[in-house]
Protein backbone atom coordinates (compact mmCIF):
# COMPACT_ATOMS: atom_id res chain seq x y z
CA UNK A 1 0.00 0.00 0.00
CA UNK A 2 2.83 2.39 0.82
CA UNK A 3 4.53 1.66 -2.51
CA UNK A 4 1.28 2.28 -4.40
CA UNK A 5 0.87 5.73 -2.75
CA UNK A 6 4.41 6.96 -3.42
CA UNK A 7 4.44 5.78 -7.04
CA UNK A 8 3.64 8.70 -9.32
CA UNK A 9 0.88 8.33 -11.83
CA UNK A 10 1.46 8.36 -15.59
CA UNK A 11 -0.35 11.71 -16.05
CA UNK A 12 1.82 13.37 -13.45
CA UNK A 13 4.91 11.97 -15.13
CA UNK A 14 3.85 13.34 -18.51
CA UNK A 15 3.10 16.79 -17.05
CA UNK A 16 6.54 16.99 -15.49
CA UNK A 17 8.18 16.04 -18.77
CA UNK A 18 6.18 18.67 -20.72
CA UNK A 19 7.01 21.40 -18.20
CA UNK A 20 10.66 20.51 -18.43
CA UNK A 21 10.53 20.67 -22.23
CA UNK A 22 8.78 24.08 -22.26
CA UNK A 23 11.27 25.44 -19.78
CA UNK A 24 14.11 24.34 -22.00
CA UNK A 25 12.43 25.99 -25.03
CA UNK A 26 11.92 29.29 -23.19
CA UNK A 27 15.48 29.35 -21.99
CA UNK A 28 16.77 28.60 -25.47
CA UNK A 29 14.58 31.38 -26.97
CA UNK A 30 15.75 33.97 -24.45
CA UNK A 31 19.37 32.96 -24.97
CA UNK A 32 18.95 33.28 -28.74
CA UNK A 33 17.44 36.76 -28.36
CA UNK A 34 20.27 37.80 -26.08
CA UNK A 35 22.80 36.46 -28.57
CA UNK A 36 21.13 38.36 -31.43
CA UNK A 37 21.09 41.58 -29.40
CA UNK A 38 24.76 41.10 -28.59
CA UNK A 39 25.56 40.72 -32.27
CA UNK A 40 23.45 43.68 -33.49
CA UNK A 41 24.30 46.12 -30.66
CA UNK A 42 27.75 47.16 -31.99
CA UNK A 43 26.18 48.19 -35.31
CA UNK A 44 23.44 50.39 -33.76
CA UNK A 45 25.30 53.26 -32.18
CA UNK A 46 23.61 56.11 -30.37
CA UNK A 47 25.13 59.53 -31.01
CA UNK A 48 24.93 62.67 -28.91
CA UNK A 49 23.22 63.51 -25.67
CA UNK A 50 19.79 62.75 -27.14
CA UNK A 51 20.74 59.13 -27.75
CA UNK A 52 19.71 59.17 -31.40
CA UNK A 53 20.73 56.43 -33.77
CA UNK A 54 22.78 57.22 -36.83
CA UNK A 55 19.74 56.86 -39.07
CA UNK A 56 17.69 59.25 -36.94
CA UNK A 57 20.53 61.75 -36.73
CA UNK A 58 21.09 61.61 -40.48
CA UNK A 59 17.40 62.37 -41.03
CA UNK A 60 17.45 65.34 -38.65
CA UNK A 61 20.66 66.74 -40.17
CA UNK A 62 19.54 66.53 -43.80
CA UNK A 63 19.62 70.01 -45.47
CA UNK A 64 16.16 71.31 -46.38
CA UNK A 65 17.33 73.11 -49.54
CA UNK A 66 16.21 76.54 -48.34
CA UNK A 67 19.65 78.03 -49.05
CA UNK A 68 22.15 77.10 -51.74
CA UNK A 69 25.09 76.85 -49.32
CA UNK A 70 25.79 76.68 -45.60
CA UNK A 71 28.80 78.27 -43.84
CA UNK A 72 28.88 75.49 -41.22
CA UNK A 73 30.75 72.20 -41.26
CA UNK A 74 28.57 69.08 -41.37
CA UNK A 75 30.27 67.53 -38.34
CA UNK A 76 29.61 70.62 -36.23
CA UNK A 77 25.94 70.63 -37.27
CA UNK A 78 25.59 66.94 -36.40
CA UNK A 79 27.09 67.53 -32.97
CA UNK A 80 24.78 70.47 -32.20
CA UNK A 81 21.67 68.58 -33.32
CA UNK A 82 22.76 65.32 -31.67
CA UNK A 83 23.32 67.08 -28.35
CA UNK A 84 19.94 68.85 -28.59
CA UNK A 85 21.46 72.33 -28.69
CA UNK A 86 19.64 73.33 -31.89
CA UNK A 87 16.51 72.06 -33.60
CA UNK A 88 16.47 69.68 -36.54
CA UNK A 89 16.87 70.88 -40.11
CA UNK A 90 13.28 70.59 -41.33
CA UNK A 91 11.49 71.56 -44.51
CA UNK A 92 9.31 74.61 -43.88
CA UNK A 93 5.67 74.97 -44.86
CA UNK A 94 3.97 77.99 -46.35
CA UNK A 95 0.91 77.58 -44.14
CA UNK A 96 0.32 76.47 -40.56
CA UNK A 97 -1.32 73.06 -40.58
CA UNK A 98 -0.94 72.48 -36.84
CA UNK A 99 -1.44 74.89 -33.93
CA UNK A 100 1.93 73.96 -32.42
CA UNK A 101 3.87 75.00 -35.54
CA UNK A 102 5.87 78.21 -35.24
CA UNK A 103 6.72 80.75 -37.92
CA UNK A 104 10.29 81.80 -38.61
CA UNK A 105 10.34 85.61 -39.06
CA UNK A 106 13.30 85.41 -41.45
CA UNK A 107 12.07 82.93 -44.08
CA UNK A 108 8.34 83.25 -43.17
CA UNK A 109 7.85 79.47 -43.13
CA UNK A 110 6.26 77.27 -40.46
CA UNK A 111 8.07 74.48 -38.61
CA UNK A 112 7.15 71.83 -36.05
CA UNK A 113 10.48 72.40 -34.26
CA UNK A 114 12.30 75.74 -34.08
CA UNK A 115 14.92 77.54 -32.01
CA UNK A 116 14.41 80.46 -29.65
CA UNK A 117 16.91 83.21 -28.89
CA UNK A 118 18.09 83.59 -25.31
CA UNK A 119 18.29 87.38 -25.53
CA UNK A 120 14.84 88.37 -26.87
CA UNK A 121 12.85 85.08 -27.08
CA UNK A 122 12.45 85.27 -30.85
CA UNK A 123 11.82 82.15 -32.92
CA UNK A 124 13.89 81.12 -35.93
CA UNK A 125 14.50 77.91 -37.80
CA UNK A 126 17.80 76.06 -37.88
CA UNK A 127 18.50 76.85 -41.53
CA UNK A 128 18.23 80.59 -40.90
CA UNK A 129 20.25 80.27 -37.69
CA UNK A 130 23.11 78.64 -39.59
CA UNK A 131 23.07 81.58 -42.01
CA UNK A 132 22.93 84.49 -39.53
CA UNK A 133 25.34 82.86 -37.06
CA UNK A 134 28.50 81.86 -38.96
CA UNK A 135 30.59 79.10 -37.45
CA UNK A 136 33.93 80.92 -37.59
CA UNK A 137 32.68 84.00 -35.76
CA UNK A 138 32.98 83.68 -31.98
CA UNK A 139 30.48 86.45 -31.31
CA UNK A 140 27.59 87.50 -33.50
CA UNK A 141 24.84 90.03 -32.99
CA UNK A 142 21.20 89.02 -32.77
CA UNK A 143 19.26 89.83 -35.98
CA UNK A 144 16.26 90.91 -33.90
CA UNK A 145 17.59 92.94 -30.94
CA UNK A 146 21.27 93.44 -31.97
CA UNK A 147 22.54 91.78 -28.80
CA UNK A 148 26.25 90.95 -28.98
CA UNK A 149 25.85 87.57 -27.24
CA UNK A 150 23.65 85.80 -29.77
CA UNK A 151 22.77 82.21 -28.84
CA UNK A 152 19.74 79.96 -29.19
CA UNK A 153 18.20 76.86 -27.68
CA UNK A 154 15.49 74.47 -28.84
CA UNK A 155 12.05 75.98 -28.25
CA UNK A 156 9.49 74.02 -26.27
CA UNK A 157 6.08 73.17 -27.62
CA UNK A 158 3.73 76.13 -27.11
CA UNK A 159 0.97 75.82 -24.55
CA UNK A 160 -2.66 76.78 -25.09
CA UNK A 161 -2.04 80.19 -23.53
CA UNK A 162 0.94 80.78 -25.81
CA UNK A 163 -1.10 79.79 -28.85
CA UNK A 164 -3.90 82.19 -27.88
CA UNK A 165 -1.49 85.09 -27.35
CA UNK A 166 0.23 84.33 -30.63
CA UNK A 167 -3.03 84.23 -32.59
CA UNK A 168 -4.09 87.54 -31.07
CA UNK A 169 -0.81 89.19 -32.00
CA UNK A 170 -0.95 87.85 -35.55
CA UNK A 171 -4.52 89.14 -35.92
CA UNK A 172 -3.39 92.60 -34.81
CA UNK A 173 -0.62 92.58 -37.39
CA UNK A 174 -3.02 91.53 -40.15
CA UNK A 175 -5.45 94.33 -39.28
CA UNK A 176 -2.62 96.88 -39.29
CA UNK A 177 -1.52 95.73 -42.74
CA UNK A 178 -5.08 96.00 -44.06
CA UNK A 179 -5.41 99.56 -42.74
CA UNK A 180 -2.09 100.56 -44.28
CA UNK A 181 -3.13 99.09 -47.63
CA UNK A 182 -6.46 100.95 -47.59
CA UNK A 183 -4.79 104.25 -46.67
CA UNK A 184 -2.25 103.89 -49.46
CA UNK A 185 -4.95 103.11 -52.01
CA UNK A 186 -7.01 106.13 -50.91
CA UNK A 187 -3.98 108.38 -51.11
CA UNK A 188 -3.17 107.21 -54.65
CA UNK A 189 -6.78 107.79 -55.76
CA UNK A 190 -6.76 111.33 -54.35
CA UNK A 191 -3.52 112.13 -56.12
CA UNK A 192 -4.93 110.96 -59.45
CA UNK A 193 -8.08 113.11 -59.07
CA UNK A 194 -6.03 116.20 -58.21
CA UNK A 195 -3.83 115.68 -61.23
CA UNK A 196 -6.91 115.62 -63.51
CA UNK A 197 -7.95 119.16 -62.40
CA UNK A 198 -6.27 121.64 -64.78
CA UNK A 199 -5.96 125.39 -64.30
CA UNK A 200 -6.93 127.71 -67.16
CA UNK A 201 -3.98 129.07 -69.12
CA UNK A 202 -2.88 132.55 -68.10
CA UNK A 203 -3.34 135.35 -70.67
CA UNK A 204 -0.02 136.48 -72.06
CA UNK A 205 0.46 140.21 -72.27
CA UNK A 206 2.22 141.52 -75.30
CA UNK A 207 5.39 143.41 -74.83
CA UNK A 208 5.19 146.88 -76.34
CA UNK A 209 8.68 146.52 -77.66
CA UNK A 210 7.70 143.46 -79.67
CA UNK A 211 5.01 145.35 -81.67
CA UNK A 212 6.08 146.52 -85.12
CA UNK A 213 6.54 150.29 -85.45
CA UNK A 214 4.28 150.52 -88.55
CA UNK A 215 1.40 148.67 -86.90
CA UNK A 216 -1.63 150.66 -85.73
CA UNK A 217 -1.08 149.57 -82.18
CA UNK A 218 2.33 151.23 -82.08
CA UNK A 219 0.91 154.63 -83.13
CA UNK A 220 -2.14 154.67 -80.91
CA UNK A 221 -4.58 152.73 -83.12
CA UNK A 222 -6.61 153.56 -86.23
CA UNK A 223 -8.00 156.87 -84.85
CA UNK A 224 -4.58 158.37 -84.36
CA UNK A 225 -3.62 157.42 -87.94
CA UNK A 226 -6.66 159.31 -89.34
CA UNK A 227 -5.82 162.37 -87.29
CA UNK A 228 -2.33 162.40 -88.79
CA UNK A 229 -3.75 162.29 -92.34
CA UNK A 230 -6.18 165.22 -91.66
CA UNK A 231 -3.40 167.33 -90.19
CA UNK A 232 -1.25 166.62 -93.25
CA UNK A 233 -4.05 167.76 -95.57
CA UNK A 234 -4.53 171.02 -93.61
CA UNK A 235 -0.89 171.86 -93.91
Amino acid sequence: ALQRETKPSSSTHYRSISCTTMGNQNSSTSSAAAEAERIVRPFVRHVGALGLSRAELDKRCQPSGLYNSCPWDDRAIRKLIGDGRIAARLVGKEYRYNETEQECPICFLYYTEVNITKCCNAYLCTECFLQVRPQKEKQSSCPFCNCDKFSVTVAEKPSEEDIGARDKEEQTVIEARIRATVENSNGDAGGEESSKITTPPATKKKNPASVAPDSPASNGGVGSELEKKERFQLF
